[in-house]
C-alpha cells in the first residue's frame, strides 16, 4: 500500500466502482427491464447495498470516523524509516484506511446510480469524493519519505519484520517511479486538485443520465417505449434490424444535438 497518495486514490475510487454485487440467478420468466422503477424490481435483483451499510447512519457514522482520524497520520510524518515496526504500521493503517474508503465510496456510488437525479444521493457521493483529495494530501509526505531512506534500510526491514515483507513489491515499484514522485508539497497539490480534474467527468455523467431526453422508440411488439443511457444496450442487440435502426438514429441524434458541451468536456478531460 505504499501508494495511497493521488494516484493510488484514484484507482481506489476506480476500483470501488467496479465492486460487484452478484445477484442469484433470474426465475423463469423475469426479464429485467432497464425502463422499469425500481419499485417493480424484485428485490432479489436488487442492489443490496445494506451489505455494505446497513444504513445511510451507519454510512455517516463511518464517514465521521475517517475524517477524525486523519489528523492522527501526521504522527508517522518524519518517523518511516526509524524501525521496520513504525513503516508496519504506517502502511497497516493506509491499507485499513484504504479498506473503508472503499466501502464508503461503494455504498455511495451504488445508490446513486440508483436514481442520479436524487440530491440526497448525489450529495453523498460529493462528500466521499471531497474526502479522498483530503486523505491523499494527509498521506502526501509518505512516499516522497519513504523514497528518501535508502532502500538497503528498507530492505533490511523487510527481512527483519516477516509481515512488512509483503509490501517488498510495492516498494520496488515505489522505487521503479522515484523520478516521477515529486516533493510533499507538490504532491498535496495534486491530491487537493483531484476533484477539480474530476469535474469533466462528473459533468458528462450528470448530462447523459440525469439531464438528456431520448425520444421513445417502438419496440419489438410494436409498443412506444422510452430510450434511456441504459436501455440503448438491449434495444441496439435487438433481434428486430428495425428497433435496432430506431435506437441508433434517436440515441445518436440525441447526442448530436449537444455536440458542442460534450465536445467541451473531452477537451476538458
Amino acid at each position: 500500500m505504499f501508494r495511497l497518495g493521488r494516484r493510488s486514490l484514484t484507482a481506489l475510487a476506480l476500483s470501488a466502482v467496479c465492486f460487484l454485487l452478484t445477484a442469484p440467478p433470474a426465475p423463469a420468466g423475469f426479464e429485467p427491464d432497464p425502463n422499469a422503477p425500481r419499485i417493480e424490481i424484485p428485490p432479489e435483483f436488487q442492489w443490496q447495498t445494506a451489505h455494505i451499510f446497513d444504513s445511510v447512519a451507519a454510512w455517516e457514522e463511518a464517514l465521521a470516523a475517517v475524517e477524525a482520524e486523519l489528523p492522527g497520520i501526521s504522527a508517522y510524518e518524519g518517523r518511516l524509516g526509524e524501525s521496520a515496526e513504525t513503516l508496519y504500521e504506517f502502511l497497516q493503517l493506509q491499507q485499513d484506511l484504504g479498506y473503508r474508503l472503499r466501502m464508503l465510496y461503494s455504498f455511495a456510488n451504488l445508490n446513486f446510480d440508483v436514481d442520479q437525479s436524487d440530491d440526497e444521493a448525489n450529495a453523498r457521493l460529493g462528500r466521499i469524493r471531497a474526502l479522498f483529495p483530503r486523505v491523499g494530501a494527509a498521506l502526501a509526505f509518505a512516499e516522497p519519505e519513504v523514497l528518501a531512506v535508502d532502500p538497503a534500510i528498507i530492505y533490511g526491514y523487510m527481512d527483519a519484520h516477516e509481515d512488512l515483507a509483503i509490501y517488498r513489491f510495492a516498494y520496488e515499484e515505489l522505487l521503479r517511479g522515484k523520478d516521477f514522485t515529486l516533493s510533499e508539497p507538490e504532491e498535496q497539490i495534486l491530491a487537493l486538485s483531484g476533484n477539480v480534474r474530476g469535474v469533466p467527468s462528473y459533468a458528462h455523467q450528470s448530462l447523459l443520465n440525469v439531464d438528456l431526453d431520448f425520444p421513445e422508440i417502438k419496440n419489438e411488439d410494436g409498443e412506444m417505449v422510452p430510450l434511456t443511457v441504459s436501455g440503448f444496450t438491449r434495444y441496439r442487440a435487438s433481434t428486430d434490424e428495425a428497433v435496432r435502426q430506431q435506437a441508433a438514429d434517436a440515441f445518436f441524434s440525441t447526442l448530436r444535438s449537444y455536440e458542442n458541451t460534450l465536445a467541451t468536456l473531452l477537451d476538458g478531460v
